[in-house]
């Protein structure tokens, strides 16, 4: 065997790692829940007071988000689905004998 075979393969450290996730993952489960309680309970707060001017803004800001998806497929067709070649489209509909 290869010395890097064995460094892939070692029993000992495909342990060491599954242990390391496994500590890890309850870790970043608790900082994912106590990020989103703090947001939850900040942002209405903050939104109150400007609400006018944020309002118009956010208006504007979904209206472009919209946009994006047109604009990414209108790239992908010029890109990619136009150099497509176009043949004869055979009928899907199965024949009657």
């Amino acid at each position: 065997m290869k010395p890097t075979q064995d460094m892939v393969y070692d029993p000992s450290k495909i342990e060491l790692v599954i242990l390391i996730k496994g500590l890890y993952w309850p870790a970043v489960k608790d900082e994912i829940i106590f990020v989103s309680f703090v947001l939850l309970h900040t942002v209405p707060v903050l939104y109150e007071k400007p609400e006018d001017r944020v309002n118009p803004l956010a208006e504007k800001a979904l209206a472009e988000f919209k946009k994006i998806p047109q604009l990414l497929y209108a790239v992908f067709d010029a890109k990619v689905l136009s150099k497509i070649p176009r043949g004869y489209v055979v009928s899907l509909e199965f024949k009657k004998q």
